[in-house]
């Protein structure tokens, strides 16, 4: 998703292409658009680049693969109550009994 910028001439959206990525515009004069992108890329940044190094383009697939399964599956979000994205079962912790002094 980006902008209609004109900063992104041919070559860059050719580029894209070739890379097998479809390339979505936001509508015209709407920029608050983009911050649903770039809240996106913020979070896998924060989340998951800042902690490894990528060594190919191979091994970059594999990680974003693995992150958006977590994402969809284990990861919790505010705006579901806490719930994931493929809801879940809650379970409720094991209440631990103490023993009194002897």
């Amino acid at each position: 998703m980006r902008d209609r910028d004109r900063i992104y001439g041919m070559s860059s959206r050719r580029l894209v292409r070739n890379m097998g990525i479809k390339e979505v515009l936001i509508a015209l004069r709407s920029p608050y658009q983009n911050l649903y992108v770039e809240r996106v890329i913020s979070r896998i940044r924060r989340d998951l680049l800042d902690r490894v190094i990528v060594l190919s383009e191979r091994h970059l697939r594999r990680l974003l693969t693995q992150y958006m399964a977590y994402d969809h599956q284990y990861r919790t979000h505010l705006s579901l109550t806490m719930d994931g994205r493929e809801s879940r079962p809650l379970s409720t912790p094991t209440k631990v009994m103490r023993q009194g002094p002897r």
